[in-house]
């Protein structure tokens, strides 16, 4: 193992459209290469970057949250890594770790606590499949089940630990219960919050994961709601004044975005932020979020570069976009090895964390 290369992570925001999936790629203390994953939106736009990884197992696969834009290509990622004999060690979600509603314990079933999350059909049959998969795997000893809540740490190397700062088990399960069911009968509400085909109350549920190093920490928050944020902000934020890169919550929505926290951060200006975002009907991100980060911030990146992230009228960028008009959007400064641009996948942001820094590429 060459000198330093344990101290060195990137960490990549793959560019599926709207929606999450972000790699951890790191090397182990006995030199082994280490990979890990949070959330897979869309497995087609995801499929190239892992076909083109020499990949022979997944230390950890995490879904942050029972929301489609974070759940919704993991199945098929997890049936990609099956036939291509990929071993996944441990799968890690927030969704159903109260053991009790596993159990049908408060007049709450398992597929009632689904229904709580997801309203369309055609998405609780693919939420309810994938974890039908979770727990196939868990059974067969395919994957180790561990749920994801406050306190608990992944361990990356002697260097490089995740540690996991929200949900909180107790808060964050029983907000997302009173919000859902009804208090007496327990039973699903039958009217939610609004006519999404998602109920936004399981955004309680998300996770927020703490890259901590020597070397510099990294925040990723999937879709963190402005509460939770101000929680974790005022309890952790000795390890957040060393933030070498962020993860805009919730793809740039005002829901979780709080300046107040921000405002608390002082070397924000020395920290990347990142927008995982696509084409929606969310209006994400946010003109007062992106002009927030533009201005605090070192830099800001949206996972598509077809995106100028100064200006925040064009915010969108077009999940059918070719390879080939996605490079004619880039900027060519950002680029690292264009003579491996047709036999490597380019759609992700990276970033690599190494010597106290954060650096593009």
């Amino acid at each position: 193992m060459k000198k330093g290369t344990k101290e060195k992570i990137k960490v990549e925001f793959i560019d599926v459209g709207q929606g999450d999936c972000i790699v951890l790629n790191w090397t182990k203390d006995e030199g082994s290469p280490g990979l890990g994953i949070v959330d897979c939106a869309n497995f087609d736009k995801s499929r190239l970057y892992f076909e083109n990884k020499a990949i022979k197992e997944i230390d950890f696969l995490v879904l942050s949250h029972p929301h489609s834009d974070h759940f919704y290509g993991m199945r098929r990622l997890l049936e990609f890594f099956k036939e291509q004999e990929i071993v996944v060690k441990e799968i890690w979600i927030t969704f159903l770790f109260a053991r009790a509603f596993l159990n049908g314990e408060n007049g709450i079933s398992q597929k009632d606590f689904i229904k709580g999350a997801v309203k369309d059909v055609y998405l609780l049959d693919e939420l309810c499949a994938l974890m039908a998969e979770i727990d196939r795997r868990h059974n067969a000893k395919e994957s180790i089940l561990k749920f994801a809540f406050e306190d608990k740490t992944i361990s990356l190397n002697s260097e490089y630990q995740l540690k996991v700062l929200a949900p909180d088990i107790v808060e964050s399960t029983q907000s997302f219960i009173d919000f859902t069911f009804t208090p007496k009968t327990r039973k699903l509400k039958k009217t939610l919050k609004n006519d999404l085909t998602q109920n936004p109350d399981a955004n309680l549920l998300s996770s927020c994961l703490l890259l901590l190093s020597k070397q510099g920490n990294v925040l990723l928050t999937s879709d963190l709601t402005s509460k939770e944020k101000k929680r974790i902000f005022e309890k952790h934020i000795v390890n957040l004044d060393d933030l070498q890169l962020m993860q805009v919550p919730h793809h740039g929505s005002l829901n979780g975005f709080c300046k107040t926290c921000l405002n608390q951060m002082p070397y924000k200006q020395d920290c990347i932020a990142v927008i995982s975002v696509g084409s929606n009907n969310y209006g994400h991100p946010k003109d007062e979020v992106v002009k927030y980060y533009n201005l605090n911030f070192k830099n800001l990146h949206l996972t598509g570069d077809c995106i100028d992230s100064n200006k925040v009228e064009n915010q969108f960028f077009n999940e059918e976009s070719s390879l080939a008009e996605l490079v004619d959007c880039l900027d060519l400064n950002d680029i690292i090895g264009l003579e491996s641009l047709e036999t490597t996948y380019k759609g992700a942001k990276s970033f690599t964390i190494s010597n106290g820094n954060c650096n593009d590429g």
